[in-house]
């Protein structure tokens, strides 16, 4: 391999850590969503006496009576379907798999990340 398609192959493999570090964000903000929604339902049903709740088909309304039957939360339902979250917690096992194997050949390489590279 030359040198040229050495360097295109590691800025080729830089560039797909870069995507995938996006991912691994973005599916660890969706996790967090769902660790909210978790909270947020097992907070307001240990106090359930004080609310109402809206329930449609895409997600939970969590109202207070007090205040006009004002929304308080909306919590979606996927945060509570049990395959949602396995497909998530797949996904983000996956992404970051590979996002070590990646980062694992570019260290061979010579080339270290830094935070600033994302």
């Amino acid at each position: 391999m030359t040198d040229e398609q050495l360097n295109a192959k590691n800025w080729q493999m830089f560039e797909e850590s870069k995507a995938l570090k996006k991912r691994l964000d973005s599916l660890e903000d969706e996790l967090k969503k769902f660790a909210a929604s978790w909270m947020t339902m097992s907070r307001e049903c240990s106090t359930a006496h004080g609310r109402s709740f809206r329930i449609d088909a895409r997600e939970v309304g969590i109202l207070n009576p007090s205040r006009s039957m004002e929304e308080i939360e909306t919590i979606p339902w996927k945060h509570f379907d049990v395959e949602a979250i396995k497909a998530l917690l797949g996904d983000l096992q996956r992404a970051r798999q590979e996002f070590e194997e990646k980062n694992k050949f570019l260290r061979s390489q010579g080339i270290e990340l830094s935070s600033d590279a994302f």
